[in-house]
């Protein structure tokens, strides 16, 4: 017999392990909107993300450049995740 806490564990567990969710990267030169912003993305390698060190200006999972004000900033988001939650169609 199962006490109530162990059964929440066991179900937490079952659904945790059931449920994937596969995000895919956003495809290079994309362009996605928001009410306010239109970014497009690029690639890390990208010049428009290199400082004349030779370093990065942006890394995370997906790097984009705002084609709205401040036009030519680079952004970034670090998870794919949360590049789909502020920019998901």
């Amino acid at each position: 017999m199962l006490f109530f806490n162990e059964k929440l564990k066991i179900t937490r567990a079952m659904n945790m392990n059931t449920k994937q969710v596969i995000m895919e990267t956003p495809d290079i030169g994309s362009i996605w909107n928001t009410p306010y912003f239109k970014i497009q993305v690029i690639d890390k390698q990208d010049p428009k993300n290199i400082k004349p060190d030779g370093s990065y200006k942006r890394s995370g999972a997906v790097i984009y450049e705002y084609l709205t004000s401040p036009v030519g900033k680079i952004g970034h988001c670090k998870t794919i995740e949360g590049f789909y939650a502020c920019w998901g169609r």
